[in-house]
């Protein structure tokens, strides 16, 4: 097969691809999941019984949220509510009454002694559980029929049910237990795999011997039940000891069932018994005048950056836009496939953005390496072979760097954090497979043609020989660039120290009300009422029944009363209700994303170790945590509220100083040859004047859309946006006037880079030998 023929081939593939993820996407409005935050969802406010403290609330609402987590239910938000209440909302629940089941269910694991004789006297209707001997307990296990389904009388439509009479005193209780799966008998019925921990297993092993022994002396078949909740899953018979680290849940159990099953025992018990006392629809918390101008500034920022493309790169640049439609269109695909479609939040969006900058970027470092081949005096088909393959390898780390943290983050992050992770994987996943295929596909068939040949068309003046427009010394200044960033950062943190950080709900919390009026009126006409009282920042959603929420800052009385006072006098209080809520960020997930980053950080440091060396690595670390410490100290300087898009423009910037720094460093690891020839400090300085342009163009293609946001965008949107824009400025601004010079100043400290010193030093000595 001819070159051409496999281009032909690939952009016919890619052709077909584009046609199927249409099909996948049509119509978006039914096909795309959106979060609570986009489309609202159902809150469920879940209420402690019995005597409860602040500990036990906090782990039960640690177990919800993990449970919650496990089930899929992306973006939930948890949140305590007075002092024994718990507030889930829930986005795209199809199943309501099964995922509360599991959310509240308390998770008691027991191994119990089943009594035969008195189970059989149960059985035939002579013993109840009023009638049983102290130290026994009358338990039910669901009757099913041959299929694993629940037999239900046909008059009452109730269960049948099996009595089983057990002792009261377990043998043993879930906490001998290390963990849960999922598993299959030799018939392909699913069962429930437990995994006991070392003491479990010792324990497990006494207990099946001293049944099997009670059972050999008296001649009678002895069964321990186990035990979920009160409610009998299996009662197995015991014939011998059983030494073994494990053991299971059989009986044709419908595959679901052992799903939820598996799920309680892996998250463990609830402290508390929890009930369900409220139950409603809420509208979203982003709103949807907040929506369709984060759509549109998004729309327009897009147009911009394929625009800046067209007019910088021309033919070039027709291709950069085609791969990013091509892009686009795979993207949108992926998110909203009918198999496991993707949750779409403000977190994804965010993530989102930082792809689109990415999937540009991919094509510019490309496109500038072709025009340097051509510059060099290459043909233009070789130049597009030779750019490509030293562009694709920039690409390669870069990404791969940003892969590794996304993945991390998915993996220990929950919630919101965990949505920006799996958007911003799947981006730079789409970016690589476009780029490797339809952008190198699309510039192999152009380099055949005649008119493709034109450096005009490339962006470039035929016969004009290139001149670095960019001459600065960089690394000499290297003090100055030091000396201003160690002052920002000191400003920051005195700021942090001092004034602290502007928490808003969702990290500490805040008082709720629920309104009802004496007239119709919406959420945008509630919104407006309380900007107009100066809270233009409280969430405002619909409960559906002609009420609405209030989420604010926590308020005192005479604050409450003004509030009110302000809602009536615009649109007539009929009822008010006040409650206190806690924060929705909670200290688990807080503490899994710094977990998370920080596990991210190692890899990094690994990754980048081995394929460039250690000095690189503790510098683009350096230039990581200089971008987060300024953004952070911005937000504590403007006062601005910190929100969870605030954590997801954070998140964005970790991605985006990481990817902009590493594309630097492959030019410096290319170039480092140079510094046979001259210093190390003048090779990296010409290596910043090779890449300053692609760096600019970069941040300036993944600005677009995000000044679009701080324009257009909703007052949510707009501190947003404002952290990215503070963020992506100090990512572009690190990697060459941090990162750079920083590994300069390092590595200058090695013999063979010391200015004045090896090679270059002999040289010197043989030029002045030779003149005298």
């Amino acid at each position: 097969m001819t070159e051409k023929q496999r281009n032909l081939l690939i952009i016919g593939v890619m052709l077909a691809l584009v046609a199927v993820s249409l099909y996948l996407i049509y119509p978006l409005s039914e096909s795309a999941h959106l979060g609570l935050d986009l489309q609202g969802g159902l809150e469920v406010v879940l209420q402690a019984q019995g005597d409860v403290t602040d500990e036990k609330m906090d782990q039960a609402e640690m177990v919800i949220r993990n449970r919650v987590d496990k089930l899929g239910i992306a973006e939930p938000i948890i949140s305590r509510q007075g002092t024994n209440q718990i507030s889930v909302s829930l986005a795209g629940v199809s199943n309501v009454d099964e995922a509360m089941d599991l959310i509240g269910k308390t998770a008691i694991l027991e191994f119990k002694k089943v009594d035969q004789d008195l189970t059989q006297k149960a059985r035939q209707g002579e013993v109840t559980a009023e009638t049983l001997p102290p130290g026994k307990q009358l338990l039910y296990q669901a009757q099913r029929d041959e299929n694993g389904e629940i037999v239900r009388d046909q008059e009452t439509g109730k269960p049948l049910q099996v009595p089983f009479v057990v002792d009261s005193e377990p043998l043993m209780t879930g906490d001998a237990l290390e963990g849960a799966s999922v598993g299959y008998d030799q018939l392909g019925n699913a069962k429930v795999d437990m995994k006991f921990t070392s003491e479990g297993a010792k324990r497990f092993a006494q207990v099946t011997d001293e049944l099997a022994t009670e059972g050999a002396i008296s001649g009678q078949v002895q069964q321990m039940a186990i035990v979920l909740d009160d409610e009998v899953q299996s009662a197995p018979t015991v014939k011998e000891k059983i030494d073994s680290d494990s053991a299971e849940i059989t009986g044709k159990i419908p595959f679901k069932e052992v799903e939820n099953t598996v799920l309680v025992l892996q998250t463990g018990a609830l402290p508390v018994e929890l009930s369900v006392i409220h139950k409603n629809e809420v509208s979203d918390t982003l709103g949807e005048d907040s929506l369709r101008q984060g759509l549109f500034a998004a729309a327009v920022g897009i147009i911009l950056v394929m625009a800046f493309m067209i007019v910088y790169y021309r033919l070039l640049g027709v291709v950069a836009v085609l791969a990013m439609i091509i892009y686009g269109i795979f993207y949108l695909a992926v998110l909203v496939n009918p198999w496991y479609p993707a949750t779409l939040t403000l977190p994804g969006i965010a993530g989102m953005i930082l792809t689109i900058g990415m999937a540009a970027d991919a094509n510019v470092v490309i496109f500038e390496r072709i025009k340097e081949e051509v510059r060099s005096g290459k043909t233009i088909r070789s130049a597009v072979s030779s750019g490509y393959s030293k562009g694709f390898r920039t690409i390669l780390d870069a990404n791969a760097v940003t892969i590794i943290t996304a993945l991390i983050i998915f993996w220990v992050a929950t919630a919101g954090v965990k949505g920006f992770a799996l958007t911003l994987m799947i981006g730079v996943v789409i970016s690589m497979f476009t780029a490797v295929l339809a952008t190198r596909a699309m510039l192999g068939l152009l380099s055949n043609l005649r008119i493709f040949r034109h450096p005009v068309l490339m962006g470039l003046k035929p016969g004009q020989e290139y001149q670095p427009w960019f001459t600065f010394d960089i690394v000499g200044r290297k003090l100055i660039w030091f000396a201003l960033s160690g002052l920002i950062i000191v400003v920051s943190i005195f700021s942090l120290s001092t004034k602290g950080l502007n928490l808003g709900i969702d990290f500490q919390g805040g008082s709720k009300l629920t309104v009802g009026f004496e007239s119709d009126t919406s959420v945008d006409g509630v919104r407006e009422a309380m900007n107009a009282a100066g809270y233009g920042d409280a969430v405002v959603q619909s409960t559906g029944d002609g009420r609405y929420q209030v989420t604010l800052p926590t308020l005192g009385d005479q604050e409450q009363a003004k509030v009110v006072e302000s809602l009536d006098g615009s649109l007539g209080v009929s009822e008010k209700q006040w409650q206190i809520v806690g924060p929705t960020f909670g200290r688990q997930v807080l503490n899994s994303m710094v977990q998370a980053i920080v596990f991210a950080w190692i890899l990094i440091i690994a990754y980048v170790s081995f394929r460039f060396e250690y000095k690189f690595a503790v510098a683009t670390l350096v230039a990581l945590i200089h971008d987060l410490v300024i953004t952070v100290g911005v937000y504590s300087l403007t006062g601005r509220e910190v929100t969870t898009a605030t954590v997801a423009a954070v998140l964005t910037i970790l991605g985006y100083s990481l990817y902009d720094t590493i594309i630097v460093f492959d030019r410096v690891r290319e170039n480092t040859p140079r510094a046979r020839r001259g210093t190390y400090g003048q090779m990296v300085n010409e290596s910043i004047a090779e890449v300053i342009v692609r760096s600019m163009i970069t941040s300036f293609a993944t600005l677009m859309p995000v000044a679009c946001l701080l324009v257009f965008g909703g007052q949510t949107l707009k501190d947003f946006a404002f952290a990215l824009l503070v963020g992506i400025a100090s990512g572009a601004y690190s990697s060459i006037f941090v990162a750079a010079p920083l590994l300069t100043f390092w590595k200058e400290r090695e013999k063979r880079y010391r200015p004045g010193s090896g090679k270059q030093a002999g040289r010197k000595a043989g030029r002045k030998a030779a003149r005298a």
